[in-house]
């Protein structure tokens, strides 16, 4: 063989390596938007919570394109007090995008706890995230209602018919 095929080769080689390297960067960006399903969501509930109750917070998953709902996004929602995990929920959104994170709160549990919400989305190529943390204040509270086995105000039935009358009433 002589020389000449061998450098048309290299030349041919190296070119197709500068093409790839030139054109990886806009073709991985491309597929990415063309095939990535990104992720965006709500956190709906309160920010004041009794202690030793059941707390419910509602995850809507929407894809931000479109704002349409976005089924099979895995959701974890978890509440921590100063790096320890409380509570934890983790599901799937349903066909309507939604998930309901129900708690039960301990008891002892009082003062600031952050809830953390992240949503993944599965996309063809790799999914997208996204993640709200937000601070939430639980408290005990104690409500008493005292009565008395006396109501407290009487309806008079039957009302005094003397007062009716036109006739003197029996002495």
């Amino acid at each position: 063989m002589s020389p000449v095929p061998e450098r048309a080769l290299v030349r041919v080689v190296l070119g197709l390596v500068v093409l790839a390297a030139v054109f990886a960067v806009p073709l991985r960006y491309w597929l990415k938007v063309r095939f990535q399903q990104p992720v965006a969501m709500r956190v709906v509930g309160q920010e004041d919570l009794p202690a030793g109750t059941r707390s419910v917070f509602r995850v809507l998953c929407v894809d931000p394109r479109d704002a349409s709902p976005l089924p099979g996004a895995d959701v974890e929602v978890v509440l921590t007090k100063n790096g320890q995990i409380v509570a934890s929920v983790r599901k799937t959104s349903g066909p309507r995008g939604e998930v309901l994170a129900t708690f039960e709160l301990p008891s002892n549990l009082q003062g600031d706890v952050t809830l953390t919400a992240t949503a993944r989305s599965h996309g063809l190529l790799s999914g997208d995230s996204d993640t709200l943390s937000q601070t939430i204040h639980i408290a005990r509270r104690y409500k008493v209602l005292l009565t008395s086995d006396k109501p407290f105000y009487q309806r008079r039935w039957p009302w005094p018919r003397r007062r009716w009358c036109r006739w003197p009433a029996p002495p």
